[in-house]
């Protein structure tokens, strides 16, 4: 299946990138690689998200990769990317 990221999600992670470079470089790679990596498992397995409580929504699920949040939409034959946030955040609903 198709991934797409949308804007937002693609600016979260640079960000989460960025700050984790002011003390790593070798962190902030990991980082990226390890939610780039944890991403692209959603190609072969769009359901392996849980649905997010605060949604209440079938199709908008998540994707932990601790201590980070994967938001993504599943759809008939893509899936995108909503965002990447903190684990810790709360999410509007």
């Amino acid at each position: 299946m198709n991934i797409e990221w949308s804007q937002s999600a693609v600016a979260s992670l640079d960000a989460i990138v960025a700050y984790a470079s002011q003390f790593s470089a070798q962190y902030a790679a990991r980082i990226r690689s390890r939610l780039v990596n944890r991403v692209a498992q959603l190609g072969d397995y769009p359901m392996l998200g849980k649905m997010i409580p605060e949604y209440g929504i079938e199709e908008i699920r998540e994707l932990s990769e601790p201590p980070y949040r994967v938001l993504y939409r599943v759809r008939h034959d893509s899936i995108e990317i909503l965002n990447i946030v903190h684990g810790a955040r709360l999410l509007p609903p």
